[in-house]
Parts: structure tokens; C-alpha cells; sequence
């Protein structure tokens, strides 16, 4: 059984405790991801990179990129996971329950929505949170494109670009 040793990194000291509850063998760091990151070059085999980029102002992503680039080994890999530029959450949502209707029935989807309705709600309402500051132009989605081009002039290699939700 292979191991890996896990650090969490955030800005919200509430988001990393709620990671400490789930799984407490995970190491996490209040710290802004904007700034040099407390690791030594090449540190890490993987970085996992999930809906941050689109948050951070765009004269910052680059300099956050470099030390992604600075702290991954050689042959790492670098994940990033944000929502598109045409992103709608409520066209997401309809359609995974119309898929789960179909494979599962109208009676076990009711059921299942039930069961989720918590984090649903939530989920809907940080996207609401989230579709505000991007009209103020506080967050900016990027295009697979742009985000690919962002990365490429980061000096990452083997790009690869997939929509996983939109």
C-alpha cells in the first residue's frame, strides 16, 4: 500500500478545519497562496489546484503559477480545476437529475435530492456569491484557451484542457 503525505493549503483557517475533521492525517496551512509558498523547490509530485486561479486578480496569476512551477518536481503534476467561462450551475444541476431519473428513477432521484439538499442549497448559494463578484469583476473565469495559455507562459509542458461541468 502506497502512502503520500498530504498538505492542505488555504486562506480560510474555517475551510482547513473542516478538512481536519474529514481527514485528520492531512496536514493543512493558513496561508495566502499568493505569496512565496513555505516549501523548498521541487517539493511536490502533485499539486491539486481546485477553483482558485479564477479568484486570484489576474497581474497575481502569474507570479502564483511560477511558484506552482517552483515547488513542483520535474516530472509533477499540476491539476487545475475552475469553472469556465460559461459556466451555469443550474444547467449542471438539471442535468445530472435528468441523467439520475433516467438511471435510477423518478422516486430513488427524489430521494436522493432529499438527501443532499443541504449542500445543494449551499452549492447554489456560494454560486450566487460567486456570479456577484464576478460582475463586480472581483473573480474573472478564464476560458480553456486562456487558461492553457496562462499555463504554457508559466513554463508548464503537456497541457491538457477538459470541461468536467459547464
Amino acid at each position: 500500500k502506497k502512502s503520500a503525505n498530504v498538505v492542505g493549503i488555504d486562506y480560510s483557517k474555517a475551510a482547513l478545519s473542516v478538512v481536519n475533521t474529514k481527514e485528520p492525517n492531512i496536514d493543512t496551512i493558513v496561508y495566502d497562496l499568493t505569496k512565496k509558498l513555505p516549501f523548498k523547490d521541487k517539493h511536490f509530485d502533485l499539486i491539486i489546484c481546485n477553483n482558485v486561479i479564477y479568484t486570484i486578480e489576474q497581474d497575481i496569476r502569474d507570479k502564483m503559477l511560477k511558484e506552482y512551477y517552483r515547488v513542483l518536481k520535474p516530472s509533477g503534476i499540476l491539476i487545475i480545476s475552475n469553472p469556465i467561462k460559461s459556466a451555469n450551475p443550474i444547467k449542471v444541476y438539471t442535468v445530472h437529475v435528468k441523467e439520475k431519473m433516467v438511471e435510477s428513477g423518478l422516486f430513488t432521484t427524489m430521494f436522493e435530492i432529499f438527501k443532499i439538499a443541504i449542500p445543494i442549497f449551499k452549492m447554489f448559494y456560494y454560486n450566487l456569491i460567486i456570479g456577484s463578484a464576478k460582475k463586480k469583476g472581483i473573480f474573472a473565469y478564464l476560458s480553456k484557451k486562456e487558461q492553457e495559455d496562462l499555463l504554457i507562459s508559466n513554463r508548464f509542458r503537456n497541457v491538457e484542457s477538459w470541461s468536467v461541468y459547464a
